[in-house]
Parts: C-alpha cells; sequence; structure tokens
C-alpha cells in the first residue's frame, strides 16, 4: 500500500477562528430542515473512506441542520475501488484541509464535522503513518455508532473528534478542550466519549494532569447533551472514580456478551451492550474487523440513544436540535397525555431514566452480537438482574420499541425497584465524589 504524506492523513477542525472560504466553494443551499440527530464522538478518529460511510448527500449541512455553520467547508475525498488509491487521490483536497485548519465536512458520506488537537500529528484520519502509528481504535468505535450495516444508528450525521495529543500535551487536558468544544456546538445532540481511567478519584485531587476533565463532562451535561462514556475494562475499579463516566448524568456503558456477563466490564454501569468480537470499520482498508470491550459497547449504546432520539423526532415531525436544554420541545397541542413529553420536552435525563427501565435485565440475542469468549460468565437460571455487572440489563433491537413507546407516552415506565436502589446508592456516591 502506497503511503501518502503525512498532512495527507489530515482532516482537522481546531479550535479558533475559521481560515477564509476555499476558492470555488459552493454556497451552502437554502435550508431545508428535517428530522435528524448528531453524534460528535471523542476517540482516536475514523477512516473517512470506509464504505460504511457513503451516502448519497451532497448539500451543505446548514441545508438541513439548523445552526450549522455556513462557514464550514466540504472536504472533497476520492472513492477509489481501492483503499490506497483514495488516499493517493485525495491527497491535495486532505491538504488543503490541514493546511488551513478549519472545519470540514465530507461530502458523499455522513460525517459532517471534525476537530483535532492543534499538537496531534495524526488528527482524524485513524490509519498508519509510514513512521508513526495511529492508534487505530476510533475508526472502530465510530463505525458502531453510525456506520451503515455496522452501527445501531446509520441514519445519524457524525462529528469526528480526534482528542488525541502530541508535543507533551496531556491526553486529559485535549479531551476537556474537545469535551467543551462539542457542548458549544448546539447543532450536536449526543456526545460519546471513549476513554478510560483506573486510577482512583481521577478529579482535581489527584494527579495534576488530570484535572478540569470532569468539569468539561459536567459542563457538556449542562448544555442539554446526551454524554454517553466507556465504563472502563480494569474488571474491579468502580466507574464512579473515573472522570469520564462518574459525574452524575453520564449514560455509563458496560459490555456483556451474548453467553452472559464479562467479568473485565467494571462495576456499576446504567446499561450494558455485547462487548465480545464484534464487528466493525478496519482503520486501514475497505473491510472489517474484531472489536471489543466497553470501547465496543459505548458507542454502540450511543447509537442506540442516537436511533431513539432521531425516532421521536421524525414521530413527532421535530426539525430542530437542542433547544432550551431539551430534545425535543413540543406545542400544546401535540404533546402526549402521559410519559416524559407530557410536558412538552424531553431532557437528557429524561432519556437517561427511559433508556435504562427498558433494558432487559437478561442477556439476550441480538443482531449485533459477537463472540462468546472466556471472560463470559454464564446466568443463573433465575433471580433478579445482577446490577453490578450489568446496571438495569442490555439494550438491543429487541428493547427499542419499548423505549420508543414509554417516551411517547404509549406505555407506562416500567418499575424496577431492584435496580433503582442500586441506582440511588451509586448516584450518591457519584455527587459524593463528582458534586
Amino acid at each position: 500500500m502506497k503511503h501518502a504524506p503525512r498532512a495527507a492523513f489530515a482532516i482537522a477542525m481546531i479550535c479558533g477562528a475559521l481560515a477564509p472560504a476555499v476558492a470555488g466553494a459552493r454556497s451552502p443551499a437554502a435550508p431545508s430542515y428535517e428530522p435528524h440527530v448528531v453524534v460528535a464522538t471523542l476517540d482516536t478518529g475514523t477512516n473517512p473512506f470506509h464504505p460504511t460511510w457513503r451516502r448519497p448527500e451532497r448539500r451543505h449541512p446548514s441545508a438541513y441542520i439548523p445552526g450549522y455553520p455556513a462557514a464550514a467547508q466540504p472536504a472533497r475525498l476520492s472513492f477509489r475501488d481501492d483503499f490506497a488509491d483514495s488516499v493517493e487521490a485525495s491527497n491535495a483536497a486532505l491538504q488543503v484541509i490541514w493546511n488551513r485548519r478549519q472545519n470540514v465536512w465530507i461530502p458523499g458520506t455522513n460525517i459532517i464535522g471534525t476537530w483535532a488537537h492543534p499538537t496531534d500529528h495524526l488528527p482524524v484520519f485513524d490509519a498508519r503513518d509510514t513512521d508513526k502509528p495511529s492508534h487505530s481504535h476510533g475508526a472502530s468505535a465510530s463505525s458502531q455508532i453510525a456506520g451503515r450495516g455496522l452501527g445501531l444508528a446509520p441514519d445519524a450525521y457524525l462529528v469526528v473528534v480526534d482528542r488525541t495529543a502530541d508535543g507533551g500535551t496531556d491526553v486529559y487536558k485535549s479531551n476537556a478542550e474537545a469535551l467543551r468544544w462539542a457542548a458549544d456546538q448546539a447543532w450536536i445532540d449526543v456526545i460519546h466519549t471513549n476513554i478510560q481511567n483506573p486510577l482512583p478519584l481521577a478529579n482535581s485531587s489527584s494527579p495534576a494532569g488530570l484535572a478540569g476533565y470532569a468539569d468539561a463532562v459536567s459542563y457538556a451535561l449542562s448544555k442539554g447533551k446526551v454524554v454517553v462514556s466507556a465504563g472502563g475494562n480494569f474488571y474491579a475499579e468502580t466507574t464512579e472514580t473515573s472522570p469520564h463516566a462518574g459525574p452524575p448524568g453520564v449514560l455509563v456503558a458496560g459490555a456483556n456478551d451474548n453467553c452472559g456477563w464479562t467479568s473485565f466490564s467494571n462495576p456499576d454501569p446504567h446499561v450494558v451492550m455485547d462487548g465480545m468480537g464484534t464487528e466493525s470499520a478496519s482503520p486501514v482498508g475497505y473491510g472489517t474487523v474484531r472489536f471489543g470491550g466497553t470501547s465496543s459497547a459505548s458507542p454502540r449504546i450511543s447509537g442506540y440513544v442516537a436511533d431513539l432520539i432521531l425516532r421521536l423526532r421524525r414521530h413527532f415531525g421535530y426539525r430542530g436540535g437542542i433547544a432550551d436544554g431539551a430534545l425535543l420541545r413540543l406545542p400544546a397541542g401535540r404533546r402526549p397525555a402521559q410519559g416524559p413529553l407530557a410536558d412538552g420536552a424531553l431532557t437528557a435525563a429524561e432519556l437517561h431514566e427511559v433508556v435504562r427501565k427498558t433494558a432487559n435485565p437478561r442477556s439476550h440475542a441480538s443482531r449485533w452480537d459477537g463472540t462468546a469468549g472466556l471472560d463470559c460468565v454464564p446466568e443463573p437460571p433465575a433471580g433478579p438482574a445482577f446490577y453490578p455487572k450489568v446496571g438495569y440489563g442490555e439494550v438491543s433491537e429487541h428493547t427499542i420499541d419499548g423505549a420508543f413507546a414509554v417516551a411517547v407516552g404509549k406505555s407506562t415506565m416500567p418499575a424496577r425497584p431492584d435496580e433503582d436502589r442500586f441506582y440511588e446508592a451509586s448516584e450518591r456516591l457519584r455527587t459524593l465524589f463528582w458534586g
């Protein structure tokens, strides 16, 4: 495989003023807004050439997403039959984007935005350069959010936030900056964070480099965003002591398997999905690779949440984004008689409860299952949900209709008293740690 110059691997949005428009760029079309959902994923990047992202849409995103910056410029990548040929043919477009360091969207895909830290030498394109390997983690994760054939929300739009950093910049500082940027974009609905930390009490009171990240998470929540975070794969470290999943209000994603519970997934998740040998997009080609852990469960749960939001917005014909802290706002004449939307507003906290309480307390077969592994612990034949390992249970294509019915007021919220007691105790602990 031929390797394009390092700069060819860069598609980046750097915090700061936008550069002048690219010469010859098309002006945004007149707006024609439609129900939509936008997910930002904080990981190591993606593979923008993979077929999982291909869509016929070529309009400027400001034409169909209210609040999207009209000044954002396109990265007109070339999609060839061969991956290496695509990268080589796209060198000039990628070089322009890197030099200008501005927000970009990729015509012909559902990737509508990017951000990367200024010190990152391989931003957004989660592949491998000739002399500097990328983590190659984000390509797999992002495809499980909104990739066609691989993700749970293929109709969602994706913002790739490459939160890695080089040049001595601390990764947690980079994450905090990335989180705050995503939180400040009113047109982003869901933020997925895929950073894990085994250190206890990793807030401002612990090693200095970790200060500020939990505050950034709380800031995103204050903006009305749904924040979904990987619970971590450290067997015993509780999610309450980790800055990504700890602050109250985050939807903590754990991993299970189609044969039962996984021993490695950290205690006290809120919901789980299969995280053993799942299928995802390759970071260095057009094929697929196996992916696992809460790194896999969390993007798939993010896709589940995004798909639920999109179903609700389509059901009510809601064409906006987050408004006054609510994911949906309905006029008096269109509100259901019961349920969380009875007052006309659906908040992230209310959606959090719907997702939790409609989860299946027992693992079950799903089209998203991966492979059974040695870390899988078979469930007992009967008994209550094992909250410390699976929270309220597993979410999948089998549970989303029930979640939708509760959200629109067609069904009442399920009673989950056993899980509620665990949850309330866990939330008190989170509040004690994070305030």
